[in-house]
């Protein structure tokens, strides 16, 4: 736990140096090779420690992560390594699956990305996290039908999720089957207890699709409440129901001439 507790340390310590730092130079790059050193040696001590913690082999993996910045394809190997010795004693070992798989996808290794998620799958057929790793995976391959699919399957076994009830009512407005994106959006807000401005928004935007003017009045005054009037996004769900309200006064308009003529004739 003590040497856990100085990589979380290090960690953060990354995280805020990477918020306004780049790598680029030689002095910053010297700075981030220090932090990761000290994460490498210190998950390196906690194996030592204690070789039975499959925690401590996934501490040295996203270490090993972290320097793929500087030592490129070494990291990418030593965090690999150390993900698989991780797997041979975790209990969660579609989770490991799922961290080795965002190694490989985040570094450009995509067939081998697509193996690890069907390992994890074989290991666990209802790993939520592999099932909405995958639905996330085939969207960014545009198998559209694909990431729908694992995406109804991860909301299956986890209906509480709110990002895969999210993601899933995205792929449901990619799909164009907007009843569905209301359901999802709908059902994540319900779950946040209303909070979830993400839901929020993208209800507003399914409810525009389907022409639901009363709903979109309603999400445009919950949004007013919570963020900037003038904000790009009640912008435009504001030019949303514009639209509608424009478009049902044409049809009336129509519908009104049309009906004049036919009793004229």
């Amino acid at each position: 736990e003590y040497y856990l507790a100085r990589i979380e340390v290090t960690n953060a310590m990354i995280n805020k140096f990477l918020e306004s730092n780049s790598t680029t130079t030689a002095a910053a790059s010297n700075i981030y090779k220090e932090y990761v050193t000290s994460a490498i040696d210190d998950a390196s001590a906690a194996i030592k420690y204690d070789g039975r913690s499959a925690r401590n082999y996934m501490a040295l993996g996203n270490a090993y992560e972290r320097a793929i910045l500087i030592i490129g394809d070494d990291g990418y190997k030593n965090a690999l390594s150390a993900y698989e010795k991780a797997r041979l004693i975790a209990s969660d070992k579609d989770y490991v699956d799922v961290v080795k798989a965002k190694l490989s996808f985040g570094t450009g290794k995509e067939e081998e990305a697509a193996k690890y998620l069907l390992d994890a799958l074989n290991y666990n057929p209802d790993s939520a996290i592999a099932l909405f790793t995958s639905s996330q995976y085939q969207a960014s391959k545009n198998n559209l039908a694909e990431a729908i699919s694992y995406g109804e399957r991860a909301v299956q076994v986890a209906p509480t999720a709110i990002d895969a009830r999210l993601s899933l009512g995205i792929l449901y407005l990619q799909n164009k089957d907007y009843t569905k994106a209301v359901d999802s959006f709908g059902n994540a807000l319900a779950i946040s207890g209303g909070q979830n401005l993400a839901a929020i928004y993208y209800l507003g935007i399914s409810y525009a699709k389907v022409d639901d003017s009363s709903n979109l009045q309603a999400v445009i005054n919950e949004l007013e409440k919570r963020i900037a009037k003038d904000s790009d996004e009640l912008k435009y769900l504001k030019g949303e129901l514009a639209r509608i309200t424009d478009t049902r006064e044409t049809l009336k308009e129509e519908d009104t001439v049309n009906t004049g003529a036919t009793k004229r004739n």
